[in-house]
């Protein structure tokens, strides 16, 4: 084995640049194939690391009518309802995420802590990795409070020293004990939870509130889908003793499916992309080594007529293509490698992203990958090889010359990779573009030069709502007073902050509206000074402000709730209200803002004075014409002047808020532009090889045609059209599979068809002009060509 290894190293050495080409080409598609399988087999593929995982479900609230998908449900539906009368459930268990100020560190820091039931780590499959979890008693009112950390909270504020078990923590000026830790790696799969309580501990927070969330493990033998006829039927008879809309429901999803639904889609269509650069990458090196492969068929005719069977000489040859492939394998892999680094080092993009590695799954996909790539690019000039005519071969005695067949199989290499780029190239281009669209969407407010930053005042330390009003009140005044702000104020949720609660109206005086029809608004509560900080224009009335007594509701509306509730109407002055008794006098009418995404409709919304419904936990906003960040440590000394123990998280901007709400788009643009690029070089450089290889071949004829008159200018036109011709055929295939391909991109897409004529017109003539330059060169080549060289040349 050792000896036919070393002739073929040998044999492949004789012509080293065709190798460091092949190796290079095949390097880049078997890398960037290496690299996507990894991501994908972490977030896709890998099952989740708790016992039998495809049992883990997580049930979400849902109200088509309303648009409402994937809502968290009141806490007696869990608890009185779907716990008690469901019978596909091993068990189940609620949770609600919310945030509380840690102040018995150094520092005082705000965390994302997760009130759960006892016994969650058992029912999902899995246990702590210090101490211990809750026990029933605990999970019940009145019980003393206990507290699980996560493993990165005991690392980052406690310096991973596991004698905080047993100790006191405060949080939000209430003392707990730890009792145990999270094992490291363990998600809820939403925010990352710092830290874990009971549940029931604080039951005023959840009964009667649509504020948890469900997780479930099925009983074994029970389906997902009988299992969602099961709530179906629960949804339905609850509905009917309840003021739900009647098309309430709840979906059913597998733990692993809810975590990637966003991903899914976007994963494959980058997974095709790479398949796609894999098997233009093969077409190349199959045209690389049916070039290599004339020179040879002299060699080969002799062995022929020593005795060689073709079936020999087809294994040495694709032994020795296994060897290019295999090693551009182990390049492959360590360029996987820098890429996986990099993806794990910028956080955010994908769910279970810090998993991403090369582990043997993706090392054994890698070898597959070499092993395929072997018979997809070695098929073609193997067989071309043991098919020579031996006796014609010997009698040429070792002038290389493509037959008609394999020049035909080249050329048709050459249009099959022409064809993959182009369809590379357009998905490139929709994506893109459609991101470019997305990116000039008007939010409605102004986001430049604009600081954010998220405070919790605790309910202990401010138990009265005039305590609350006059904290932010104090801090505002100060903020307004500092050198380099324009502007400060506040607002319970900021834009693009994934933070948003609503209820259904009533609108004073208009007929009921049908079940399940009332109009959803989203509730914020603001300061009056919000509309002014962040630049949003005015249409109609005026903003809040003293002449708005306590106890007079008034609200501010945007466009979308004003056409939809007083269609035709000047709303200034019309009232609405959530139960008939209370009504709520609308003073202003704002422009629509976007405060989830660009691309999303904006929803229905209403903002209240923060006086008049003051909330503890609030964003602050400042205008600044600097740097917004160069104020952050103003901040936090402003915050700390008022409260030396409260934590000032969240620090961002409103650009940055944005640009995280395009995060996937920007790196599946990203990806699919940096593979369409890898694309069309690859093609570009199979038409250079081709037609290189052609005028080498074609050099006597040319000579012959240029000694009879034919002129440079001839000679180049005669070349250039048939690098225009194949590119033309790839051209002509490609748009045809573009046709048939880029729909599946469509949810991908934003203001951009998937057929954009334009976007077809465009990149194929991009193609047509790289093709020309590609062929120009060997063109030229052959134009300069002296004649009398060349009618020597054999």
């Amino acid at each position: 084995m050792f000896k036919k290894i070393s002739h073929a190293l040998r044999t492949l050495m004789r012509t080293p640049g065709v190798v460091a080409t092949v190796v290079v080409t095949l390097t880049l598609g078997i890398g960037a194939n290496t690299a996507m399988f990894s991501v994908i087999n972490a977030v896709l593929l890998r099952p989740l690391p708790y016992k039998d995982p495809g049992r883990l479900v997580s049930l979400w609230a849902q109200i088509p009518s309303m648009s409402i998908y994937g809502a968290f449900v009141e806490y007696n539906t869990f608890v009185e309802y779907w716990r008690a009368q469901s019978n596909s459930f091993e068990s189940m268990w609620a949770y609600t995420p919310e945030t509380v100020n840690l102040t018995s560190t150094q520092e005082p820091e705000r965390l994302y802590m997760c009130r759960v039931n006892a016994g969650f780590l058992k029912m999902i499959g899995s246990k702590p990795e210090y101490g211990r979890e809750f026990s029933p008693d605990e999970d019940q009112p009145g019980e003393a409070r206990v507290a699980m950390l996560s493993h990165r909270l005991l690392v980052r504020s406690f310096g991973g020293d596991r004698a905080v078990l047993g100790a006191p923590i405060v949080m939000d000026q209430k003392t707990y004990t730890v009792v145990g830790v999270v094992p490291a790696g363990f998600e809820f799969y939403g925010p990352e939870m710092d830290v874990y309580t009971p549940i029931a501990a604080s039951p005023a927070r959840v009964r009667g509130m649509p504020s948890v969330g469900v997780h479930a493990r099925l009983k074994p033998g029970v389906s997902l889908a009988a299992a969602q006829a099961e709530i179906d039927g629960l949804c339905r008879r609850w509905v009917q003793n309840t003021h739900y809309p009647s098309d309430w429901g709840a979906r059913v999803w597998t733990l692993h499916d809810h975590a990637v639904r966003e991903v899914r889609t976007s994963l494959l269509v980058l997974a095709a992309c790479v398949g796609l650069v894999l098997l233009i990458a093969c077409a190349n090196v199959a045209n690389l080594l049916l070039a290599r492969s004339s020179p040879r068929q002299h060699e080969i005719a002799i062995r022929s007529a020593l005795g060689a069977s073709p079936a020999r000489i087809l294994r040495q040859l694709l032994g020795e293509y296994a060897l290019l492939a295999f090693g551009a394998a182990g390049l492959g892999l360590f360029a996987a490698w820098g890429v996986v680094r990099a993806l794990v080092a910028i956080p955010g993009y994908l769910p279970f992203q810090e998993s991403v590695s090369l582990d043997a799954t993706v090392l054994c996909f890698t070898l597959g990958t070499a092993l395929v790539t072997t018979l997809l690019f070695g098929i073609a000039p193997a067989t071309a090889a043991v098919r020579i005519n031996v006796t014609e071969s010997l009698q040429e005695g070792g002038r290389s010359g493509d037959g008609t067949g394999r020049g035909a199989v080249r050329s048709a290499l050459v249009v099959l990779e022409v064809a993959l780029a182009l369809i590379l190239a357009i998905g490139a281009t929709l994506t893109v573009r459609s991101l470019i669209r997305l990116q000039a969407v008007n939010p409605g407010f102004n986001p430049e030069g604009v600081l954010t930053a998220s405070l919790t005042l605790p309910e202990a330390a401010y138990p009265k709502p005039g305590q609350v009003i006059n904290f932010y009140k104090s801090l505002l005044r100060r903020l307004d007073a500092m050198p380099g702000i324009k502007s400060a104020s506040m607002a319970s949720d900021l834009p693009f902050s994934n933070s948003k609660s609503g209820e259904s109206i009533i609108v004073e005086g208009a007929p009921p509206p049908a079940e399940g029809h009332k109009p959803v608004v989203f509730f914020r509560r603001i300061d009056p000074k919000y509309f002014e900080t962040l630049q949003v224009p005015l249409l109609k009335g005026r903003f809040f402000d003293e002449r708005d007594p306590a106890g007079s509701p008034v609200a501010i509306i945007n466009d979308s709730t004003a056409r939809r509730c007083w269609p035709g109407e000047d709303p200034i002055g019309k009232r609405f209200g959530t139960d008939g008794k209370t009504w709520i006098t609308v003073v202003g009418v704002i422009a629509d803002l976007h405060q989830t995404s660009l691309e999303d409709k904006p929803d229905m919304e209403a903002y209240f004075p923060h006086a008049e419904i003051p909330d503890a936990a609030m964003a602050v906003v400042i205008r600044t014409a600097m740097d917004p960040l160069r104020l952050a440590p103003s901040l936090r000394g402003a915050v700390h002047e008022l409260d030396k123990e409260l934590p000032v998280s969240e620090i961002g901007t409103l650009t940055g808020n944005i640009a995280h709400s395009t995060r996937e788009r920007r790196f599946t643009a990203a990806l699919v532009a940096g593979f369409a690029a890898l694309a069309l070089v690859l093609a570009a450089v199979g038409i250079y090889g081709l037609i290189s290889y052609t005028v080498a071949g074609r050099t006597r004829e040319i000579g012959v045609r240029m000694a009879l008159g034919a002129g440079r200018t001839t000679i180049l036109a005669m070349v250039l059209k048939r690098a225009l011709l194949l590119a033309g055929a790839g051209v002509a295939i490609g748009v045809a599979g573009s046709l048939a391909l880029t729909r599946l991109l469509g949810s991908l897409l934003f203001g951009v068809s998937a057929t954009d004529p334009a976007v077809f017109a465009g990149v194929s003539l991009f193609l047509l002009a790289v093709a020309a330059l590609a062929g120009y060169l060997p063109a030229r080549r052959a134009a300069s060509v002296d004649p009398l060289i060349a009618l020597r040349h054999e």
